[in-house]
């Protein structure tokens, strides 16, 4: 056997073998993951950028477009305006003389409230202008009859007098015509037109306004590089980048169309039912938006047009961050990073194993640790209930004890008066003593029964209280009755820390759901301000308030005390946090309540700064209707 075959089957060749090995299957899977993640990512990069791209054509679109529209609702709204205006001065005069001259004064008025339109016209219905008024700069003039013309044949004189009432007509964008040519300068106009009846409904004249649309136009120029357009609904530029492209058609030109020259893209902008859309040519990005006036109520459409904006196949590649190189970078960096540690991954593969094991172990450690944790955290819960019960219990009992002592030295007086009865009756009892012993019986005995009274009411609300922390039933009850059954039995404790509880509770405010859950809520609440808002010897002021907020109940519990400092206020509601540990505080009571709010009644609690930047004031809000599904039992703790 050779040398060489002797070092290849030596310990050292065999771990080399299994290190490679190992680091083959280490590798092989990003060396074939990385490339896709790259391409992917490339890809990804590119539609995206795509996609903002086209986000900002048509907000571009949209800001433009938007100016045209609203021009075609208002001179829509304008048409209509002076239909009625010039309906109404004719029913109102009988002689055309003063229907003229009334009607001169209107239009005068409007045109000089309305620098967009430069032309406003009266027409016969055989389409001879009547009434004409024109601006020239700031200077607004009426047409001499001599001078009036003939408009046969126009359709913004024709298309008014077919359609049904109330409809309005409003033309493509054209230039102005005057004595049968095109004005120069050109004039971009759009006309809107309306036929107007006389007082019997018959129609009478053809109402005209020549709007200029030449600045609205203009919010069509070219801006950081965009390429905007506006064709009407034949191909024709109204705007083009382009300026020999626009208004072509009026010198025809037809030739110069965007359908010739972008066919393609033309066909997809027609054939869209989409208002708005984008589509991509090998050339760049065309994105372009539809512009309407609406129906046209004879059945027919107003003319349409479209705003189109084109970015390049330069400027998109400009725009790619990053850049393919870029991208490859990354990944020869990351397939380089994934080797080195596939190799240092492979060489520690024993210590990974020992880690694991040593990770479980600690993991188990930490199930125990969290077991005995959570059996704290119950007993605590526990002792929490219990304590809370005891001071319900001492509450009731102290409030109990003054009307029982009562109660007794009443009933011991009557038993000595009694007595003293029986006496004088063996000797011979007076009249006068008589009425004076029933009159002390009387008082003795309404003394006992009010104080035995004032127990009885005690014992009913501790015991529905009971009932109602004992059970999660659904019921209908009333805010304000639930509050002062709380506060009745909450006196005892709060009466040393708390100078006066202000209530402001709307009577008959109806809550359907979980009376003992908010009353468990209340109750932690006005004891947690009364233990932590005020200073040893100093009681303050609480105050309980409710509101109805449309479908929910807004209650606020609210103090006049030192307030809770910014940095805990966050963490109030956090389990086990409390600024009293030395005083025996657990931080349960607080996290109780907003569990309760928050799971049993599916609301929510908020803590807010007092009024006028004083105290505090813990915010409920809970649904009038509690949710359909039943809550989960809760523990009930006092707050701490």
């Amino acid at each position: 056997m050779s040398a060489s075959a002797e070092r290849d089957d030596s310990p050292e060749a065999g771990s080399r073998f299994r290190f490679v090995r190992t680091l083959l299957a280490y590798l092989a899977p990003w060396w074939m993951l990385v490339p896709l993640i790259a391409y992917a990512l490339m890809h990804f990069q590119e539609q995206a950028q795509l996609a903002r791209v086209e986000i900002r054509e048509r907000e571009i679109l949209e800001t433009r477009s938007t100016a045209f529209e609203q021009a075609l609702t208002r001179l829509d709204n304008d048409i209509h305006l002076i239909a009625n205006i010039v309906e109404r001065t004719i029913r109102r005069q009988t002689e055309a003389s003063a229907v003229r001259v009334s009607l001169v004064d209107h239009l005068f008025d409007f045109m000089s409230a309305h620098r967009i339109y430069f032309q406003a016209r009266l027409l016969e219905l055989d389409c001879h202008e009547w009434l004409r008024l024109d601006r020239v700069g700031d200077r607004i003039s009426l047409t001499p009859r001599h001078a009036l013309q003939s408009k046969a044949g126009r359709r913004y004189c024709t298309a008014p007098q077919t359609m049904p009432a109330g409809a309005h007509y409003l033309s493509p964008v054209d230039a102005n015509i005057e004595h049968g040519k095109i004005e120069i300068p050109l004039r971009p106009t759009m006309r809107a037109a309306a036929l107007v009846r006389d007082g019997s409904g018959q129609p009478h004249a053809v109402a005209v306004l020549n709007a200029d649309v030449a600045p609205i136009l203009e919010a069509f120029a070219e801006s950081s590089g965009n390429h905007l357009s506006l064709l009407d609904e034949k191909g024709f530029w109204l705007h083009a980048p382009d300026e020999a492209d626009a208004f072509a058609f009026v010198r025809d030109e037809t030739t110069r169309r965007f359908d010739l020259r972008h066919p393609d893209v033309w066909a997809r902008m027609r054939a869209s039912a989409e208002e708005a859309g984008s589509v991509v040519r090998p050339e760049g990005l065309w994105t372009y938006r539809r512009v309407t006036g609406g129906a046209h109520p004879d059945g027919g459409t107003h003319p349409q047009w479209y705003a189109v904006s084109f970015v390049t196949n330069d400027r998109l590649a400009a725009e790619r961050v990053p850049s393919a190189g870029q991208v490859a970078g990354i990944a020869g960096i990351a397939l380089v990073a994934v080797s080195l540690f596939a190799a240092a991954l492979a060489r520690s593969r024993v210590d990974v194993e020992q880690a694991a094991i040593s990770l479980a172990r600690t993991n188990r450690e930490l199930a125990e640790a969290l077991e005995a944790l959570d059996a704290s955290q119950d007993e605590l819960l526990r002792q929490e209930k219990l304590s809370s019960l005891g001071l319900l219990v001492a509450g009731v009992a102290h409030e109990m004890n003054t009307p029982l002592g009562a109660a007794t030295l009443a009933v011991g007086a009557l038993q000595d008066q009694l007595g003293r009865l029986q006496e004088a009756y063996g000797r011979g009892i007076r009249r006068s003593e008589f009425e004076r012993f029933a009159a002390d019986q009387g008082e003795g005995l309404a003394l006992a029964h009010a104080n035995l009274e004032r127990v009885n009411a005690l014992i009913r609300r501790f015991k529905q209280v009971a009932a109602d922390r004992a059970s999660t039933d659904r019921q209908q009850f009333a805010v304000d009755e639930l509050i002062d059954d709380v506060l009745a039995l909450s006196g005892n404790t709060l009466k040393h820390a708390v100078s006066d509880i202000e209530r402001d509770i709307p009577v008959g405010l109806i809550v359907d759901g979980y009376p003992g859950p908010l009353g468990q809520v209340v109750e932690n609440l006005v004891r947690n301000a009364a233990i932590h808002a005020f200073p040893e010897g100093s009681p303050g002021t609480i105050s309980i308030r409710a509101r109805r907020t449309g479908q929910s109940l807004e209650l606020r519990v609210c103090d006049d005390g030192h307030g809770i400092a910014p940095e805990i206020r966050e963490r109030i509601w956090d389990p086990f946090f409390t600024t009293r540990r030395h005083d025996g505080g657990t931080g349960l009571g607080l996290y109780i309540c907003h569990q309760i709010v928050t799971v049993m009644l599916g609301g929510r609690i908020e803590a807010h700064t007092g009024e006028h930047g004083a105290g505090t004031c813990m915010v409920v809000t809970v649904p009038l209707t509690a949710p359909s599904d039943a809550p989960p039992a809760m523990p009930t703790a006092v707050a701490v």
